[in-house]
């Protein structure tokens, strides 16, 4: 049974798509809710890479309250393995993972974060329960 939700995720997945984009055989079973916020969070993987992503989604899910930009690249920047895949290639004077990567992801889905307000910064959590139930069993 197709609710807002889904249709909501159907619109966010139909606006990235060209006049030259073939049917995505993973929206083709995107049946329910679930499924499609799987395939919303494998596509994150593909573009950003699978450490970070996984990272990302983990935090905001085991937060309480939400996380602001300053404490999501705070915590990010603790792990190893995150720092290893964003610095492959060039090692920096010192190891912090860029601000930017956050922003890219709150580009893409931004859209279902809710931003709460916590000491006059958003604090960024799951818009709907769906997507803390689908994260957390990612």
């Amino acid at each position: 049974q197709p609710s807002p939700l889904y249709l909501k995720i159907c619109v966010t997945f139909a606006r990235q798509w060209t006049s030259y984009d073939a049917v995505d055989e993973h929206f083709k079973t995107g049946t329910d809710v679930s499924s499609l916020i799987n395939v919303l969070f494998k596509r994150l993987e593909d573009i950003h890479g699978r450490v970070f992503v996984d990272k990302i989604l983990s935090l905001i899910t085991a937060s309480k309250d939400g996380l602001t930009h300053e404490e999501i690249e705070d915590l990010v920047s603790l792990d190893e393995d995150v720092l290893t895949t964003v610095y492959e290639w060039w090692e920096p004077p010192v190891r912090r993972c860029p601000s930017m990567l956050w922003k890219r992801i709150l580009h893409d889905v931004g859209e279902f974060f809710a931003a709460r307000g916590l000491h006059g910064e958003p604090a960024y959590g799951w818009y709907h329960r769906q997507f803390w139930e689908a994260a957390e069993k990612s």
